[in-house]
């Protein structure tokens, strides 16, 4: 009894890993044929946009102000469906291993400052304080992939700005010398997160338990995104803080300082 047992229990492990391994297989062509077909979306989405521009501009005739805002909201559908492309592209890269980083000895600083510049006409429209601080005397260098990391702290701020209805959003930039660490702090007065919520907030197709309150849309993918892209520079960290719900939240980037 003991030796078929045995005989059994064997024979359960390896069908057992065998349906592992095609599991594995199985996901892998899952993700071949998302970053296949997104890649197939992307081309006529830009193609689109960029008609949509043209007719705009005027370079097919007149344009009466009741076309013009017809055209406005199909602009806007275009670059949030090809966002949403985007995103699945780069997790369908992550997935299989193909996304592909260029690490640069850079100014995090200077990075940082020209992300905000191009931000704050889209805060000013919502009324809420922006607030930098930024101590001018410290030198700010780090190798950094400067196009994910500019992906990163984007969508970072434009979730504070999306789920803050009133009060403010602080961008504070540090340098710790004794750790040689770099720390990028986004902080807002908006919705906050809840401990259930901050447990999984970094996981795919998750958004706050709270978010609907802001009648803000998103899919749940650039947190996992911008954390996976931290991971993969030296000393990365991504980490999100809390209070509660309504109490605001803050999110932490950091990176090692050269």
């Amino acid at each position: 009894k003991e030796v078929n047992a045995r005989e059994q229990i064997g024979k359960l492990a390896k069908n057992l890993e065998q349906a592992n391994i095609h599991l594995k297989e199985l996901d892998k062509l899952k993700s071949e044929f998302v970053s296949f077909a997104t890649h197939q979306i992307r081309a006529p989405l830009t193609a689109i946009k960029g008609y949509i521009s043209l007719i705009q501009e005027g370079s097919y005739g007149d344009v009466s102000e009741k076309v013009r805002g017809a055209l406005d909201k199909i602009y806007q559908s275009s670059n949030g469906l090809a966002l949403v492309v985007g995103d699945y592209l780069n997790i369908s890269r992550i997935e299989i291993g193909t996304m592909k980083y260029n690490f640069l000895k850079s100014d995090f600083e200077k990075l940082v400052s020209e992300i905000l510049e191009e931000l704050k006409p889209t805060v000013k429209k919502t009324g809420l304080k922006f607030i930098v601080n930024i101590d001018d005397s410290k030198k700010y260098k780090a190798n950094i992939d400067i196009s994910k990391m500019k992906q990163v702290i984007i969508n970072l701020i434009d979730n504070a700005v999306k789920y803050t209805k009133k009060g403010s959003v602080t961008i504070s930039l540090s340098k710790d010398e004794k750790r040689n660490k770099l720390l990028l702090q986004i902080s807002d007065t908006g919705i906050g997160i809840s401990k259930e919520s901050m447990q999984k907030l970094f996981s795919k197709f998750v958004r706050a338990k709270n978010a609907s309150d802001t009648n803000t849309q998103g899919t749940g993918l650039g947190l996992y995104l911008a954390k996976q892209m931290m991971l993969a520079h030296k000393g990365g960290k991504l980490w999100a803080e809390s209070e509660g719900e309504g109490k605001g939240s803050t999110f932490f980037v950091e990176l090692n300082s050269i």
